[in-house]
């Protein structure tokens, strides 16, 4: 689906040609098999009985392209994750899609792969990777079981799972962050909704920085700012925020502002180095920001020319940053809305700017 931009219904039919899918997919694709996988892993992990059953599971029939489009617009991916865990004495599990970005090591689980990602209060990270599903890796997975079993005849393997069963906090006890999308419509309510969120509890500081997003994306920049500053204040997301303060002053014009800002958010995270040197807006600077020592995909990045005003007020309303048009003068205006007719006629108008 985020490949080839190809509906769900489309995506299982090849799936299930491929031989990756059952005949009957609702296993697969409604998470129960998950489902079942993590019950299994948790009550291994921690000793006890948990049916699946009692774990929430949502699966993936009801994400669509747009969604895949929206993720892909914020540098994240959507995985079908089943997750448990435990916080405080406390023990979770759920099956759900998820936003993930590059910096979790499951984001580069993809096609027929499967991942098993388990977290040490003092190991950190440590993972499993294979294939998950196909003819052969199936086969493999049975015959090496069978062998295992003819090879220890008689003999049991021990391990620490009781019958006792492991009792499941309650959903509404966990924290969790949600992608939320609305309509034009509904923008007032939904930006009411998260300044409350960000009043009530100072915790919920993703509130804040959602607020910046949102603000950013219907052109009003001075609102955007204003959240992106409160997230550095309170030391939340800062080289996410910085990043967007950047985007913001290359907007407003203000080169030298964001210089500063895209060096801040460079040394929080050198990932946004790839990111700003692939993005238009952010040309007629990055060769002047301090490049890490090594790019993310270890290659040198070949220098880019320096975009024309035109060129980038195009890129600015194609790539929907914001909607700005009531900060820019009548014959830019007329310029955009040529642009947004038809693919052709951007194609053509590039052309022109070439040209000139």
């Amino acid at each position: 689906m985020q490949k080839n931009n190809l509906d769900f219904e489309d995506v299982l039919k090849q799936a299930q040609e491929k031989g990756y899918a059952e005949k009957d997919p609702t296993a697969d694709v409604e998470g129960y098999d998950a489902c079942r996988k993590i019950a299994i892993l948790t009550s291994l992990a921690y000793g006890k009985q948990l049916d699946f059953e009692d774990i929430y599971t949502e699966g993936i029939t009801k994400i669509t392209t747009n969604d895949f489009a929206y993720a892909k617009k914020a540098g994240y991916t959507i995985k079908l994750l089943a997750m448990s865990k435990e916080v405080d004495g406390k023990y979770f599990a759920m099956v759900t899609p998820c936003m993930i970005n590059d910096q979790n090591p499951l984001y580069f689980v993809n096609d027929v792969f499967n991942g098993i990602l388990v977290h040490g209060n003092t190991l950190g990270n440590t993972m499993y990777y294979g294939a998950g599903a196909g003819k052969l890796p199936t086969a493999s997975a049975v015959v090496s079981d069978i062998i295992d079993c003819v090879k220890h005849l008689g003999k049991t393997v021990f391990c620490f799972w009781d019958k006792e069963e492991l009792t499941l906090s309650s959903m509404d006890d966990s924290v969790k962050r949600f992608f939320v999308r609305v309509k034009d419509a509904d923008f007032a309510k939904a930006k009411e909704c998260y300044e409350k969120a960000a009043q009530i509890n100072s915790a919920l500081y993703h509130a804040r920085y959602s607020l910046g997003q949102i603000n950013l994306l219907y052109g009003d920049l001075e609102e955007a700012e204003k959240y992106f500053m409160e997230c550095i204040d309170a030391e939340e997301v800062e080289s996410g925020a910085y990043y967007y303060l950047a985007r913001i002053a290359m907007i407003k014009g203000e080169t030298e502002k964001a210089k500063n800002y895209a060096n801040i958010a460079i040394e929080e995270n050198p990932t946004l180095y790839d990111k700003m040197a692939d993005e238009n807006i952010f040309m007629p600077i990055i060769d002047e920001v301090n490049k890490p020592r090594l790019s993310v995909d270890g290659k040198k990045k070949t220098k880019k020319r320096t975009l024309s005003k035109k060129e980038m007020i195009i890129d600015l309303y194609l790539d929907n940053t914001c909607k700005i048009v009531g900060k820019l003068n009548n014959n830019d205006i007329e310029m955009m809305e040529n642009v947004k007719k038809t693919k052709q006629q951007t194609i053509n108008l590039d052309n022109e700017i070439e040209k000139e």
